[in-house]
């Protein structure tokens, strides 16, 4: 699913995936960093969050 969507936004012509998930989702989290994303500052209405916490990957 992770692919599909990497895939959908490199033929929008996206460059990079960001996604946000929420500190206590450890299975996202895990899945995420070994997908090869990176923790990235909170962004847009997620700042706001203490609970969320963002990642990212160039494509």
């Amino acid at each position: 699913m992770l692919a599909e969507l990497e895939d959908s936004v490199a033929a929008a012509g996206g460059r990079r995936v960001v996604l946000q998930t929420a500190t206590g989702q450890q299975a996202a989290i895990g899945l995420r960093t070994s997908a090869g994303y990176r923790r990235v500052a909170n962004f847009g209405p997620y700042r706001e969050y203490p609970d969320c916490v963002c990642f990212a990957r160039p494509l």
